[in-house]
């Protein structure tokens, strides 16, 4: 599901999970539910093209709604559009 690999994405760029400040395994979950979004600190979108591309993709996989989300199909094409700005940049 798009929503689980927009954590996987971040916890790879962050090296943090999603609500890293939480103990309770479950309170993700419930703060998901409503609605609420993990924080990716603002510097990210600093570092560069790849990181402010990936930052976005992140946000967009966390979407509330489902129709709201990219497909995984979508998600890939990003990805390689991300990826081959990194070669003209």
């Amino acid at each position: 599901e798009v929503f689980s690999f927009g954590n996987i994405m971040m916890s790879i760029l962050t090296g943090n999970h999603p609500f890293p400040e939480e103990c309770d395994p479950k309170s993700p979950a419930k703060r998901i539910q409503r609605g609420e979004k993990s924080w990716i600190d603002a510097r990210w979108r600093d570092e560069g093209y790849i990181e402010r591309g990936l930052v976005d993709l992140i946000h967009d996989c966390w979407a509330f709604h489902r129709e709201d989300r990219p497909t995984m199909g979508q998600v890939v094409r990003r990805l390689r559009e991300i990826l081959a700005r990194k070669g003209t940049s």
